[in-house]
């Protein structure tokens, strides 16, 4: 299982790292429906993306994103797919849980 872990990890880690924000959340998408996956390395590369939103979250508020694609409300859309809605407002990082009653948040479905 650390192994595995290990790997979702990392493979997202990257894809972020090159700012590949597409196929970042096209992996965490594919890899978390993975039938073979361990439910714990899903859960642990979620965790690992959730890091990174507070980062986009000051992105967005500094205007980065005008004109372009709105990266922290996909990777926070795409986060809560793959949850199907399960993390709680207390799994989110501080400030998301609020922004999420708020208008900036989409509801989809």
């Amino acid at each position: 299982m650390t192994s595995t872990s290990n790997l979702l990890t990392l493979l997202a880690r990257l894809c972020y790292q090159a700012n590949d924000h597409d196929q970042l959340l096209t992996q965490l998408t594919v890899m978390s429906k993975k039938h073979g996956q361990l439910k714990e390395a899903v859960v642990r590369m979620v965790d690992e993306s959730m890091t990174w939103l507070p980062e986009l979250k000051e992105k967005k508020d500094k205007g980065e994103y005008k004109g372009g694609k709105d990266r922290w409300l996909e990777l926070l859309n795409t986060l809560r797919d793959i949850t199907e809605g399960k993390v709680s407002q207390l799994n989110w990082p501080h400030g998301i849980a609020d922004d999420r009653s708020t208008s900036n948040w989409q509801e989809r479905g």
